[in-house]
């Protein structure tokens, strides 16, 4: 879409900044409803977060779904996936429908069987439906891949599917046809428990081990051309297991393993291939947590410490939404909720980036505008609530925007 931006000169606004609101901060929410649990996989639609599968404190093997209800901080228990119990599996989510599958059905692989079935997740309708079997790694299965949606396919990268054999191998899922497709294979070599989080229109994906080598290497991946480009490498150390989210145009990794659990959290930037260490996750050191983002928030809970599997659960609100990054950067929107139009202002003048995201935190628009006054065109865009990013040479603001 495009967006429409001219100077204007407003007499009527209000602040738009969110001085409130406590920032680079982790807060403990309700515990996971399934108990202790490690090895299962998360993701979220809409204002939902879903945790699904994994191992609990008996070393049974879950096929279990449960939603989070952040704005009740309530759990509860909706239909189990069909197909057999899993761990270590993958999931992403594409046009507000889940895509889950692949895993191990066993605590111990060499007596279990690894998983290739793949499903696909409704909320609407709570109801799960089979699509074609992943077909990579010699079509037996794998474990310990990662996953990720862009250009309106599901990718699936590395991963393991035998006692110390991995794969570097990318396949994407066309939910229109349910079919899958290789593209290239990711540069970085054979791994597992490597980790990948999408911003915007590009994906991120590295870290991982292979034969107990632990990676710290970060590779960008442009799905729309099938291309890999390197970056900065992760900065907390090489390191496998990882928990990560995507929240307004940052990537976050947190946790892991290198021979010792973790609990570092750490803000990857794509504009400045740049890293920032932010505030250590709330609850204990850990691998192998579930993670999700909803809206502006970042969820990370369960997973394994030195004391055994967890169950707690905490969200993190973003440091670059606070006031320190925000000194002498007022920004006043009108009117919200918005009809058509957004009216912005800036008290300095500048060149300035407007992102807006939908409550999944995917991008649905971008532009520029130079100077301090604009309007923001929002006919093309659906009825509800977005959150509207704006950033400069001061700062960034970002507040939730209701479009009517």
């Amino acid at each position: 879409m495009t967006l429409a931006f001219r100077l204007t000169i407003l007499t009527c606004c209000f602040l738009g900044t969110l001085n409130a609101q406590v920032y680079n901060q982790w807060v403990k929410k309700s515990d996971f409803g399934g108990l202790q649990r490690s090895r299962a996989v998360g993701f979220s639609i809409g204002n939902n977060g879903y945790v699904l599968g994994g191992v609990d404190t008996a070393d049974q093997v879950h096929n279990d779904l449960w939603t989070y209800d952040p704005g009740t901080d309530t759990w509860s228990q909706r239909a189990d996936l069909p197909g057999s119990v899993r761990r270590n599996a993958v999931a992403s989510v594409l046009d507000n429908v889940a895509y889950v599958g692949t895993g191990v059905d066993s605590v111990s692989a060499q007596t279990g069987t690894i998983l290739k079935d793949w499903w696909a997740y409704n909320p609407v309708s709570n109801s799960w439906a089979q699509k074609a079997d992943y077909p990579g790694g010699g079509g037996n299965g794998v474990y310990f891949s990662t996953a990720f949606s862009q250009n309106n396919y599901v990718y699936v990268c590395g991963g393991k599917i035998a006692p110390a054999t991995y794969i570097p191998e990318l396949w994407a899922y066309d939910p229109s046809l349910d079919h899958w497709y290789r593209f290239s294979d990711f540069p970085g070599g054979d791994r597992h428990k490597l980790v990948s989080v999408a911003v915007g229109d590009t994906a991120y994906i590295g870290l991982g081990t292979d034969d107990d080598v632990y990676r710290k290497d970060w590779w960008a991946y442009h799905a729309f051309i099938d291309v890999w480009e390197p970056k900065t490498d992760f900065p907390g150390g090489d390191r496998a297991s990882s928990s990560t989210f995507s929240i307004l145009g940052r990537g976050f990794v947190c946790l892991g393993e290198n021979g010792g659990f973790q609990k570092d959290l750490w803000e990857y930037d794509p504009r400045h291939d740049s890293w920032t260490n932010r505030s250590n996750f709330g609850g204990e050191e850990r691998r192998y947590a579930i993670s999700f983002a909803i809206g502006d928030r970042g969820y990370v809970g369960t997973g394994q410490g030195s004391s055994g599997k967890k169950r707690s659960f905490y969200e993190y609100n973003p440091a670059y939404l606070g006031q320190e990054e925000l000194d002498d950067f007022q920004v006043r929107t009108f009117p919200n909720p918005c009809v058509d139009y957004c009216h912005i202002f800036v008290e300095t003048e500048g060149d300035y980036g407007i992102w807006i995201y939908d409550l999944n935190g995917k991008e649905v628009l971008k532009e520029n505008f130079s100077g301090t006054n604009a309007i923001l065109d929002l006919h093309e865009l659906a009825q509800g609530a977005y959150l509207l990013r704006l950033a400069g040479r001061k700062g960034q603001m970002v507040k939730r925007i209701l479009i009517q």
